[in-house]
């Protein structure tokens, strides 16, 4: 799946699928922005238009047949995010349910979402105008409603593991006036059952990073520190290894259960580790 952007005048975005097996691609979604209005849609071509309102799109994940989709809607004057939103198509109907849909009454929006098959994770961030702020939520396909996760406003880069267990951040900030107790001015690397947030358990800290990857079978667990290294965590055997080098690339993924790739920011080259 991919996205194409009118590079010209920037004025409409499409989303496409492609079956491997056949070669069809799909049309997934389009966005269309005219001077003080916007017409979407998703799945089924059944444009919804807006005025004075701003779409934004976050990120897209592919899940079995299925397509998740998130975005902000907003406005420009003044800068201010509406609402959140997850949407799912079918990709074998293109059928579309609405999953989150969030209100925001401060300029907070959604910034990352994460998937398995029974869950969604995902964070809302957003500025106060004095410091930033982010907190985790999930959703449950099977209760079909979303449940706070955190309540801290330090929680951010969610991702689920196969057996539903969340892996974030807690990003403790210079501002707080009384860290939690046991806790340093620093971030730090939790995993959590889906159904226990209290029950979460620090895997490592980190002097500045909020890229996370999890291996597909869950086991390994990835956290891209940007002046230490790679921590990565073996939930197996309950040890930590620390990757270093000034090499190591950016925006690390797990390509299978024990290879990662990566991305270098200087030469845009691409790496492969084992």
């Amino acid at each position: 799946m991919w996205d194409e952007v009118d590079r010209e005048f920037d004025q409409t975005v499409k989303g496409y699928a492609m079956n491997r097996n056949t070669g069809d691609i799909k049309l997934i979604f389009s966005v269309n922005k005219e001077d003080n209005a916007s017409s979407f849609w998703f799945g089924t071509k059944d444009p919804a238009k807006i005025k004075n309102i701003t779409f934004n799109l976050n990120e897209m994940i592919l899940q079995g047949n299925k397509i998740y989709i998130g975005y902000n809607l907003g406005k420009e004057k003044p800068v201010s995010v509406l609402s959140s939103r997850i949407v799912s198509i079918d990709l074998t109907n293109l059928d579309k349910s609405l999953l989150v849909n969030i209100s925001n009454t401060q300029n907070a929006g959604l910034s990352h979402f994460s998937v398995n098959k029974d869950y969604i994770v995902f964070s809302i961030f957003g500025n106060d105008g004095h410091k930033m702020f982010s907190d985790i939520y999930i959703y449950s396909f099977t209760k079909k409603k979303v449940e706070k996760f955190t309540d801290n406003n330090l929680s951010c880069s969610p991702l689920l593991t196969p057996d539903n267990y969340v892996v974030f951040v807690l990003r403790l900030q210079e501002s707080m006036e009384m860290p939690p107790k046991g806790y340093e001015d620093t971030e730090y690397l939790l995993i959590a059952p889906a159904n226990d947030p209290g029950a979460a358990k620090i895997i490592t800290k980190s002097s500045k990073s909020d890229q996370v990857a999890v291996s597909l079978n869950g086991r390994f667990v990835l956290l891209n520190d940007y002046e230490k290294g790679w921590f990565v965590y073996d939930r197996k055997k309950h040890y930590l290894l620390l990757l270093k080098g000034d090499s190591l690339p950016v925006r690390p993924a797990f390509a299978s259960d024990d290879v990662i790739v990566g991305l270098h920011q200087e030469d845009r080259g691409f790496s492969i580790l084992n």
